[in-house]
């Protein structure tokens, strides 16, 4: 989590500029406060260190709106 709090300081930026613009964030998909999971649910969640699996994605897809 930590490596990817200055993206998530940009995106946040960005969002409060331009506030038509739709930020999607994956991660309480996947990580709660402390830890991002490997499985859930039995389904892996990343391919590599920062590659989301095809199974992880469908777990996405509660969470989106179109």
């Amino acid at each position: 989590l930590a490596e990817q709090a200055p993206y998530r300081r940009i995106f946040a930026k960005m969002a409060a500029k331009y506030p038509f613009v739709t930020v999607f964030d994956p991660l309480p998909s996947y990580c709660d406060e402390t830890y991002c999971y490997a499985s859930i649910g039995g389904k892996l969640i990343y391919y590599d260190d920062n590659h989301l699996t095809i199974e992880a994605l469908s777990l996405l897809q509660p969470r989106l709106n179109f």
